[in-house]
């Protein structure tokens, strides 16, 4: 497995990375959180639906995906608990 070479900064501490380079025969793209300062995974991120590419950042813990069939834009945000 290795990491994208893009990632989303979505806050000073937390990175929305993915594996959907080595994930592409796998099925759908996977996001990580990734903790910026250590850099040790906090969990994979579950979305309702499909999406594909990288995680793109909004800001203020935040961040956007493109629908697996490419027709829609999704924004998402960091749970209060983290």
């Amino acid at each position: 497995m290795y990491w994208d070479y893009e990632a989303a900064f979505v806050d000073e501490d937390t990175v929305v990375a993915g594996t959907t380079g080595c994930d592409a025969g796998l099925g759908t793209a996977r996001h990580w959180l990734v903790d910026a300062r250590t850099m040790t995974l906090r969990g994979e991120i579950s979305y309702p639906f499909p999406v594909r590419g990288p995680a793109r950042p909004v800001g203020d813990g935040s961040w956007y995906t493109v629908s697996g069939d490419g027709a829609s834009v999704s924004v998402w945000e960091l749970p209060a608990s983290l």
